[in-house]
């Protein structure tokens, strides 16, 4: 069988009394002759810190003398748990760093070290406080009035377009910009991108981070327009059928008139830096007139500002046209038809001098027809382009008469004339003829006969016709 466990304490008892009778010191002697000391902690203070940062543990361990307790291990807890170990150096200093995640709060830390063969073991306490994160938001352009929801929280960027938050805990929160809730009356905004390459009006973080969270806003800015000539004088915005605008980045605005319209103002681009705001600047590609472009393409360009008023100067000619009687050049007429480009008609009264002066013309093809004046219809054309002087002259009725009768007395005057040249013709041929009858005669007078006497060689009579 085997023995009980009564024998084994009997036997152990038995040995202990034998051990004592001899005089031999015991394990409890020599334990009562080992010296023990009492030790304390010294901790220094913990300076605050944000969630996420880390905390740095220092102090001493000395015993109630003020001897340094070298080597010793040492235990630390936060709110009763486990946090981490370290160990005392020659000078009984010791020092650790925690880069733990510890929700905000005040905490309580708890040093101890074990019990050792020539020491009391002893704890001491601390307080860690840790503050919450801080989250900021950055607006790109910076937007003030811009509301944000974090961790059911609702946030709205200040003057500087900046929005922060505190979150007291660790982990992964949504973001998200509240776009259509934005109001300004003098600006309107469009969600672009987060910095984070997310182009949805919401997006992901992760808490604590030392990266300050961009987003990318399209602005809008409403800008109008005014219209003057080469000389500066305003133009009538109800002639300007339309004109069109377009960005340095081809987006294109076909406007009818100068109201004020929301544009772009800028666009988001992203850099190596971060997001950026890239103003947008335009160019005025043509401004119809009376249906002739009056500008240059590309020529003026502008940025849109808060409230802007864009000054677009229009290449506007004059044009003043004279009409007078196309033989004396005295003024005919009351008034002039000027016919436009686009093909509308309006009249225009003489002035006190005979002319019609018509400033802001459009460069393009006009048509002028006189009207009031006596005489043969006529309609000129003109292209203008640049300001220039029209003569106009007018075949009027007495200047038809008096062509025509001019023609009249040509007319007879050739024909006067041609008939004396006959009959002169018809004299000289006469003349001639009777000339060389003479001569004739003449010569046959002087034929001499045998008898020296003249005789005719033909004794016939000669006839004349």
């Amino acid at each position: 069988m085997k023995p009980s466990f009564r024998s084994y304490v009997f036997a152990g008892l038995l040995v202990l009394g034998l051990l004592a009778g001899s005089g031999l010191p015991t394990m409890a002697t020599a334990a009562a002759r080992i010296a023990k000391y009492p030790t304390s902690f010294t901790l220094s203070p913990i300076t605050s810190v944000e969630l996420g940062q880390p905390f740095i543990l220092s102090g001493y361990l000395k015993t109630s003398g003020g001897l340094p307790v070298p080597n010793k291990g040492i235990f630390v807890t936060i709110d009763g748990n486990k946090l981490g170990q370290t160990r005392t150096n020659a000078s009984g200093a010791f020092q650790r760093k925690f880069s733990d995640l510890i929700n905000a709060g005040t905490h309580t830390i708890t040093v101890s070290d074990d019990i050792a063969r020539n020491y009391y073991g002893t704890t001491a306490s601390t307080s860690l406080v840790v503050t919450p994160a801080d989250v900021r938001i950055q607006t790109i352009p910076a937007t003030p009035g811009l509301a944000f929801e974090i961790n059911g929280q609702t946030i709205v960027s200040g003057a500087d377009g900046v929005a922060d938050v505190k979150i007291g805990y660790a982990g992964r929160y949504e973001v998200t910009a509240k776009v259509d809730k934005y109001s300004n009356p003098d600006q309107r905004i469009e969600f672009s991108r987060w910095v984070d390459n997310t182009f949805q009006p919401f997006t992901f973080i992760q808490v604590p981070s030392n990266q300050t969270i961009e987003v990318g806003l399209n602005v809008y800015e409403q800008v109008g327009e005014s219209f003057v000539d080469l000389n500066g004088s305003p133009v009538n915005t109800a002639r300007i059928s339309q004109f069109t605008i377009r960005s340095a980045q081809g987006d294109t605005f076909v406007l009818k008139d100068g109201t004020p319209q929301w544009i772009p103002s800028s666009r988001i681009a992203r850099r190596q830096a971060g997001l950026e705001a890239t103003p947008l600047q335009y160019s005025v590609i043509n401004v119809t007139v009376d249906g002739s472009n009056v500008v240059n393409a590309s020529q003026q360009r502008f940025f849109a500002q808060p409230n802007g008023t864009w000054q677009i100067s229009l290449i506007l000619y004059s044009l003043t046209i004279h009409a007078t009687d196309g033989l004396f050049g005295s003024t005919v007429g009351k008034s002039i038809n000027l016919v436009y480009p686009d093909g509308k008609v309006l009249n225009y009264p003489y002035d006190l001098s005979g002319s019609v002066t018509i400033n802001n013309l459009a460069r393009g093809n006009y048509s002028v027809q006189v009207i009031g004046a006596k005489g043969l219809k006529q309609v000129i054309p003109v292209a203008l382009s640049r300001s220039q002087t029209v003569e106009v002259k007018i075949p009027t009725n007495i200047d038809l008469i008096i062509l025509f009768s001019l023609g009249l007395l040509v007319v007879l005057g050739l024909l006067v004339f041609g008939r004396r040249q006959l009959v002169m013709a018809r004299v000289r041929g006469i003349r001639a003829a009777y000339q060389q009858t003479q001569a004739a005669k003449a010569k046959l007078g002087n034929v001499q006969t045998p008898d020296g006497k003249s005789k005719l060689s033909n004794p016939e009579v000669i006839k004349w016709s």
